[in-house]
């Protein structure tokens, strides 16, 4: 079958291109919402993103896996290499505990849908921060916030 998706020129390969990709993309935090980026095989990212809005406080682990099994589905029909997720909202760089519930329970849902997520971000007031699952155990606030001195934050300027 013919590739016939579309991609933009740019090439995903390092967290820098991750970051620029998600300001590029969500410049500003407008509203509390949700951002799916999906990057082709070739590292190309595909025209397609996907945002979700009205996301309750809390994941409710049925939706969360109903919604990582439709990605997956997408995935796959795109020959996707791996998906970007901004979670975009007004205010400081410091992820809540709901937020935090929400990037652990789409890291877990994905990992067993069997889709591969190449960072997880937050679209902040100050610019772009990169959430580290890894490190934060959603009850220390922002300790999984990866600092400006790694070079993985981005900040805007007036």
């Amino acid at each position: 079958m013919p590739d016939s998706t579309r991609r933009s020129s740019s090439t995903i390969r390092t967290d820098t291109d991750v970051i620029g990709l998600v300001d590029d993309l969500v410049h500003a935090a407008i509203r509390q919402q949700c951002w799916l980026l999906f990057v082709a095989e070739d590292r190309r990212t595909i025209d397609l993103v996907l945002p979700i809005t009205d996301l309750p406080e809390h994941p409710d682990d049925d939706e969360v896996d109903h919604t990582a099994e439709t990605i997956a589905e997408v995935t796959r029909q795109l020959r996707t290499l791996f998906v970007v997720i901004a979670w975009e909202r007004p205010g400081s760089a410091c992820p809540s505990l709901a937020e935090w519930e929400w990037v652990h329970a789409i890291e877990g849902a994905f990992a067993d849908a069997g889709v591969v997520i190449r960072a997880q971000l937050l679209v902040h007031d100050d610019g772009v921060a990169w959430l580290d699952v890894g490190t934060s155990d959603g009850e220390r606030g922002a300790e999984g916030v990866v600092s400006a001195a790694s070079g993985l934050d981005v900040r805007r300027t007036a």
